[in-house]
């Protein structure tokens, strides 16, 4: 029985289909369109099973041409394949933006001196006074000229 693979592609099957199809007409035999739809729609993977069950329920089977059939399962994957292009993008840019802050020193988990324990953001420590915060700035001595 010839089944779709869960790595193949609606163009890869619809392939092979195909070749079996031309074969069957070198011999002098034909397939009905109705027979190709419903084997198509039974050979394909579970990821399929909503458009299969969208196709059944809506569109009239029987009269339906394979490349129909075809399209519609194309559209669907090319759909799926969209939106989880869109997810990873979405999780990718969450990682970045993490990194970033990381980086840049925003939300960091640091270790601070005033208690000398890690587990709280810097910026958020109780304990931390103005003390450390004054040893981050330059200090003008009054001969030299200053910009600012």
């Amino acid at each position: 029985m010839l089944k779709m693979t869960d790595n193949e592609n609606i163009d890869e099957f619809s392939g092979k289909l195909s070749g079996i199809l031309i074969k069957f007409k070198n011999i002098g035999s034909t397939l009905e369109d109705k027979v190709i739809v419903r084997k198509l729609l039974n050979s394909v993977p579970k990821k399929f099973i909503q458009i299969v069950a969208a196709i059944e329920q809506y569109s009239e089977i029987d009269t339906m041409p394979i490349e129909e059939a075809v399209g519609r399962l194309k559209a669907y994957e090319r759909g799926s394949k969209d939106k989880k292009m869109k997810m990873k993008a979405k999780v990718n840019f969450y990682f970045l933006a993490r990194i970033l802050e990381a980086i840049m020193g925003k939300k960091s988990r640091k270790e601070t001196t005033a208690v000398a324990k890690v587990g709280h953001f810097a910026y958020e420590c109780p304990n931390l006074n103005d003390k450390e915060d004054e040893t981050n700035l330059v200090q003008a001595h009054e001969d030299e000229p200053t910009l600012l």
